[in-house]
């Protein structure tokens, strides 16, 4: 796949369903991430929602999910509840 289609699907539409939810004053949006917004070519040992991105991603697909992922941290508040879920293979 391409960047293109990253932007769109991970980006675009997680900032559009976090515009929408906010309308339809929704209480919770649980965002599935991915673990390798945080993966930098090393192990990831006890990841969590602390650790910082790399400054080089190693692809299109993890990049747009770390953008996505800083929107909707971004956009958390009291009236629409945040949760990002890093899902990390075992």
């Amino acid at each position: 796949m391409g960047q293109a289609i990253y932007e769109k699907v991970n980006v675009v539409g997680t900032k559009t369903l976090i515009k929408v939810a906010k309308q339809a004053q929704v209480k919770a949006l649980v965002y599935t991430s991915s673990a390798g917004v945080i993966f930098n070519g090393q192990d990831v040992m006890n990841g969590n929602e602390t650790w910082p991105y790399p400054e080089v991603h190693m692809d299109g697909y993890n990049e747009t999910k770390a953008i996505a992922e800083t929107a909707v941290m971004e956009n958390q508040q009291e009236s629409l509840g945040l949760e990002i879920d890093n899902w990390f293979q075992v």
